[in-house]
């Protein structure tokens, strides 16, 4: 036995206002009392800055001979064609 699941429109409606609809942060109602503002903070005491660890390190340079050097040449029996395009 099989059960086809068919969509009402208002449930189509529903999921293409979710999709598709405004986006938006308000919400009617909620109880902003115990979120603060940035702005109501008071200032903390002087900030103390992390000391500041120097580390050093050698690398070796990439010369060009153990590098790729460009693009691979085209085989013989790889068909190619020129184009000029004029502006």
């Amino acid at each position: 036995m099989s059960v086809k699941w068919e969509p009402s429109q208002s449930h189509t409606s529903y999921l293409k206002r979710m999709l598709f609809g405004r986006k938006s942060e308000k919400r009617v109602g909620a109880d902003n009392s115990l979120q603060g503002t940035l702005f109501d903070m008071a200032p903390e005491a002087e900030l103390v800055e992390a000391p500041k660890e120097v580390v050093t390190y050698e690398r070796k340079k990439p010369s060009s001979k153990s590098g790729h050097a460009g693009r691979n040449p085209f085989t013989e029996d790889m068909p190619a064609e020129e184009r000029v395009i004029l502006h």
